[in-house]
């Protein structure tokens, strides 16, 4: 009896261990399984992680290879990355420039429109060829164009590329010089001095108390003087009565080249003394001899002067009236119009 028992115990203790292996089994099973479901799922995510880091390989690279300049800036002000081309052009080292608010290298004229920009930014427009004036480490001013698009409703980065346009600024410049002033001495050209002659008589018939002075300005004996000495001593001649009505005249008048050997002032605010003042005084500047190619050249200046208040307030009219009055001062200077030689310059 004992016997049978200790076997009942046995096969008890078989049976519930039967049981216990068969679920350990099962459970051992499963863990392979999750175990492959695993493995399977690291793999993707190694994957993916593989292809991020490629992404932002190629992203590092455009980045730092780009021709453009390149910056990663916050919406507060600062930058947070900008590339070799952005240090190369500017000349600062990287963190030069991302220590200071970036609006500091902008030009105290463009900051204005700069922070205006920024707030359209924020404001989730895009920014496209915005142009200031960064300050490069060397203390000159380059121009740069900006395009930027709006940061993302969940973030304050801004991706930004610029590029240098100093040289088409300067071109430009240049350009626009060469369009309205005469190209021998530098002064205004006829087609910049009708433009503000129109101006001035528009703000005169507006107020009267915006008055000015045409002056024509013939210069005497200069077609003997070029014929005996040569082109180039005419040219060079020109050139030095050019500076010396300059040097005659307020910065805001306007001295013009009209071609040949006339020329033109117009003086604002001009009372009605002045102009004639005026004419004493560039008579007297153009008299004082003229060294030029070895020699001291003389010559003088007929003048004639014309103002709105005294003649119709029309360009027409009054380089007529100039003109008129420019001969007959001619006429009445007449025995002193000989050309004069004072013999080689010392």
């Amino acid at each position: 009896m004992q016997e049978l028992q200790l076997i009942h115990a046995k096969l008890d203790l078989l049976r519930h261990g039967a049981v216990e292996f068969a679920q350990l089994h099962k459970h051992v099973g499963e863990l392979e399984q999750l175990t492959a479901a695993m493995d399977a799922s690291n793999s993707e995510l190694f994957d993916e992680l593989n292809k991020a880091r490629q992404q932002i390989r190629q992203w590092q690279n455009f980045f730092d290879l780009s021709l453009d300049m390149l910056c990663i800036a916050h919406t507060g002000g600062y930058f947070l990355d900008v590339n070799p081309s952005f240090m190369r052009v500017l000349g600062y080292a990287k963190e030069e420039l991302l220590q200071r608010p970036f609006i500091d290298f902008v030009h105290p004229d463009d900051v204005a429109a700069t922070l205006g920009v920024l707030a359209t930014l924020i404001a989730g427009g895009d920014t496209i060829n915005f142009e200031n004036r960064y300050r490069c480490k060397d203390g000159h001013y380059a121009w740069l164009a900006w395009c930027t698009p709006a940061p993302a409703a969940d973030s304050s980065l801004l991706y930004a590329i610029a590029r240098d346009i100093t040289e088409r600024k300067r071109s430009d410049a240049e350009i626009l010089h060469q369009a309205a002033h005469d190209s021998l001495t530098g002064l205004f050209n006829r087609a910049a001095l009708m433009q503000q002659v129109q101006l001035a008589c528009a703000r005169f018939r507006r107020d009267a108390r915006q008055n000015f002075a045409l002056l024509f300005l013939d210069l005497d004996h200069f077609k003997p003087i070029n014929d005996s000495y040569g082109h180039q001593c005419g040219d060079e001649l020109l050139r030095q009565v050019a500076e010396r009505l300059r040097h005659c005249c307020r910065d805001g008048d306007i001295v013009a080249r009209l071609g040949g050997d006339e020329f033109i002032i117009l003086a604002a605010d001009q009372s009605a003394t002045q102009p004639q003042e005026l004419k004493v005084r560039l008579q007297a500047a153009l008299q004082v001899p003229f060294a030029i190619a070895e020699q001291r050249l003389q010559i003088g200046a007929s003048i004639g002067i014309a103002q709105p208040g005294i003649t119709e307030p029309n360009m027409d009219v009054l380089l007529e009236h100039a003109d008129r009055q420019m001969y007959l001062d001619k006429l009445a200077r007449r025995p002193s119009l000989l050309p004069t030689r004072l013999g080689a310059a010392e």
